[in-house]
């Protein structure tokens, strides 16, 4: 049920967002206004990350943890009442059906890979992990294939051929791939390093990420003056800097401050490239494909902190299972070792049943993986924004006439 639930409400997010995109596009002609549009856009997610994590810790400390769902019921039930009367309507002239065959094979792409990566960091490299990677890959290229030849393609592979459009896309992708790591691993670390209950842990990930929304008014501000690409090449070694922060986080409590800090720089940058790289993406597609540019846009952010989470999370599972396999007492019976190798979480669940110092031990554990996924998410935005300085350098300042393609 509750798989089922989180489903649904990925559908919607994914029927909405991409809307959301498309009007602003269409509402906003003129390349300044559009960005800064753009920027207030992303500026919201960040007063989502920023309250998100305070109210769902408030509430979890309040009550069970279905309240969190129920917070989303009276806002949704008041965007049904004003979205229809505030919001203007806006159709594609040439809109195609949804071609749900395209939507099964897309699924078939990415679903097993996830799975994969999953598999690989609580067994190894066992046959079914590297088959689930081998046969999503090839279901990829059969839908990317399949996308080249139709006349009303689910997404349309001409936009890969604007440098600009592929080059933020993979910005967006990969920055949100390590900032969905993050936000995982930071929450567990907050409480259950730091010992932070969860409403106070909220807190703290709140105040980090007020950075998201400096970024998202900063970034169209700044790219008027300033070649965008320099802009989103910037706010990457921002991100750098915060990562590699984290890369440094021991068990003490000064490393609040650190967590605090680095996240918040990560924020920072992701508010940069959330606002600018939109913007470049929508901005590249010619006025009748905004819709699919940006849908595009925000699959690909929504796929990155799936893939963040799933990736990232795996490296740091991995390295806290390897580092607990050596200071595993021999005299640990099989359940509790079983626990205890699994996760943080599983380990402080029977914390009371563990032998003197073991659960210090898993603190520690957890915290090198915490560090190893950071110093890729480090490295990763480094190449990134060599990747954005050189590539995205053509592209002029806001309301300079240029050529993004």
């Amino acid at each position: 049920m509750l798989i089922a639930a989180r489903a649904t409400l990925g559908v919607a997010a994914a029927t909405r967002m991409p809307s959301t995109l498309a009007l602003i596009s269409n509402l906003f002609a003129d390349p300044r206004e559009r960005a800064l549009a753009f920027g207030i856009w992303a500026t919201i997610f960040g007063v989502d990350y920023a309250l998100g994590p305070v109210l769902g810790g408030y509430l979890l400390e309040q009550f069970w943890w279905g309240a969190t769902f129920l917070l989303a019921v009276p806002i949704v039930a008041l965007l049904l009442v004003l979205a229809p009367i505030l919001l203007p309507e806006y159709r594609a002239p040439n809109a195609g059906r949804i071609d749900l065959f395209n939507v099964a094979i897309s699924l078939a792409a990415m679903l097993p890979v996830i799975y994969g990566i999953k598999q690989i960091a609580k067994y190894g490299f066992a046959p079914d992990a590297i088959g689930a990677i081998a046969a999503g890959l090839v279901f990829a290229v059969l839908f990317v294939r399949r996308q080249r030849r139709l006349s009303d393609p689910l997404v349309d592979m001409s936009l890969f051929g604007n440098r600009a459009f592929s080059v933020a896309l993979i910005v967006l992708l990969v920055g949100l791939v390590a900032v969905g790591g993050t936000m995982l691993l930071s929450a567990q670390y907050l409480q259950l390093v730091a010992g932070y209950a969860p409403f106070a842990a909220g807190l703290w990930m709140g105040l980090a990420a007020l950075g998201m929304i400096a970024g998202g008014v900063g970034a169209p501000l700044l790219a008027r003056s300033i070649r965008p690409g320099f802009v989103v090449a910037g706010s990457l070694v921002l991100s750098a800097v915060g990562y590699l922060m984290l890369a440094g986080v021991g068990n003490g409590g000064a490393s609040i401050a650190v967590v605090v800090a680095g996240l918040g720089l990560a924020y920072l940058g992701n508010g940069l490239i959330a606002a600018l790289g939109t913007d470049l993406v929508v901005g590249a597609a010619p006025p009748e494909k905004a819709g699919s540019a940006s849908a595009m846009s925000e699959t690909v952010q929504d796929t990155g902190v799936s893939i963040g989470i799933a990736v990232l999370g795996s490296l740091a599972t991995a390295v806290y299972r390897r580092t607990m396999l050596d200071h595993m007492p021999d005299n640990l019976a099989e359940d509790t070792r079983e626990a205890v190798s699994d996760s943080l979480w599983a380990a402080s669940a029977i914390a009371p049943d563990l032998p003197i110092g073991l659960i210090e031990e898993a603190q520690i554990a957890f915290t090198a993986g915490f560090n190893s996924a950071a110093v890729v998410s480090a490295i990763s935005m480094i190449v990134l924004a060599i990747l954005s300085a050189v590539a995205l350098r053509h592209v002029g300042t806001l309301g300079q006439s240029d050529e993004r393609s």
